[in-house]
């Protein structure tokens, strides 16, 4: 069954011009928000990606653009699409293209000009530079249900992939906003040469297999495919030696995550991980926090067993009994926090 994602889409649209300010999409789930007079614009937050367990709301918040005023559908990109692998499908596998490394660029109308926002965001730095290159493009007779929807590529916007200068927005997909159709490559290469857009390209494969091997040679200036399918659903598959590249740059170590973690920062750090990272940094998160966890329990028992009557004879206990814990046993003694200690000493 072929699921657009509609249904939530329209939810979130009433519910929006329903409640007008006081609309909060985090009700719906592990969404955030951002206004620009009376639009929205809906996108999942890090800690979706980062714990899973998506909802339907949270995967048509992918840059899902709303009038709070009347309940209008602005723009709807594609719904989130995972890596193959975190998820699969059986349906037959319709077309592939090249994966473009660059910032999603969301095509809006506002006061009946033409507008571009990212992801989260109706005027980051990206969405400023797209919005200014759109101005090339005469754009006048494009459908007013069509959300376009290109990669952004310039310069100042290089994430892993050198383009050697190119400037560029293109065209890889087109959504019917009032639909949620998803327009196949055939139907939205036709709008690309009728607009004169620049269009991603579209590749010839026959199955998931066949994708995936070939991603796997691809050298690190190839970022990857985009698999969809007949049910709907689309998926990414990145080379091999693009995620090596993409680690390094992302300075994806344990050691960083570590430093995240003693800091209490790692909820800001992981909105800077791609997503296929996400596993390895929730399980190395989850190695931090065990042994923290399983360190303050120890210490915590065995400060219980020492006697405390005075300091000479606590020291005395300690070195007999828990001398590789004598740093966090008097620090505990004096009422202090050894949590910082735990993250220089455990993890030597």
């Amino acid at each position: 069954m072929l699921d657009t994602g509609i249904g939530a889409v329209r939810v979130l649209a009433n519910a929006a011009k329903l409640l007008g300010d006081k609309f909060d999409p985090r009700t719906f789930g592990r969404i955030s928000m951002q206004c620009d007079g009376y639009l929205i614009i809906l996108n999942y937050t890090a800690e979706a990606q980062y714990e899973g367990g998506w909802n339907k709301y949270e995967k048509v918040c992918r840059g899902l653009i709303l009038n709070r005023v009347t309940g209008e559908v602005v723009a709807c990109p594609f719904n989130r699409f995972p890596n193959w692998g975190e998820e699969t499908t059986t349906a037959d596998l319709v077309e592939v293209t090249e994966k473009l490394d660059g910032s999603l660029a969301i095509l809006h109308r506002v006061d009946g000009d033409y507008r571009i926002a990212t992801r989260g965001a109706f005027h980051s730095d990206q969405a400023e530079w797209a919005t200014a290159f759109l101005r090339r493009y005469d754009l006048s007779k494009l459908p007013a249900n069509y959300t376009l929807l290109f990669e952004i590529i310039y310069p100042d916007n290089r994430i892993v992939i050198d383009y050697k200068g190119t400037e560029a927005l293109i065209l890889i997909g087109c959504r019917d906003r009032w639909t949620g159709r998803d327009f196949p490559y055939k139907r939205f290469s036709k709008i690309a040469q009728e607009f004169g857009l620049a269009l991603s390209t579209i590749c010839n494969f026959t199955s998931p297999e066949e994708v995936i091997e070939i991603a796997k040679g691809l050298d690190a200036n190839h970022e990857g495919y985009v698999m969809r399918f007949a049910d709907g659903k689309r998926f990414k598959v990145k080379g091999d030696a693009y995620r090596a590249v993409h680690r390094i740059l992302s300075n994806l170590t344990f050691k960083a995550i570590l430093e995240q973690a003693a800091n209490e920062t790692l909820s800001i750090y992981i909105t800077h991980i791609p997503d296929e990272f996400m596993p390895q940094v929730k399980s190395w998160e989850t190695e931090i926090r065990e042994t923290v966890t399983r360190t303050l329990t120890r210490v915590g028992q065995e400060l219980a067993d020492a006697p405390k009557s005075n300091r000479k004879e606590f020291a005395l206990h300690i070195l007999e009994h828990y001398p590789a814990d004598a740093s966090y046993l008097f620090t505990m003694l004096d009422g202090k926090d050894i949590r910082p200690l735990i993250y220089k000493m455990e993890f030597r």
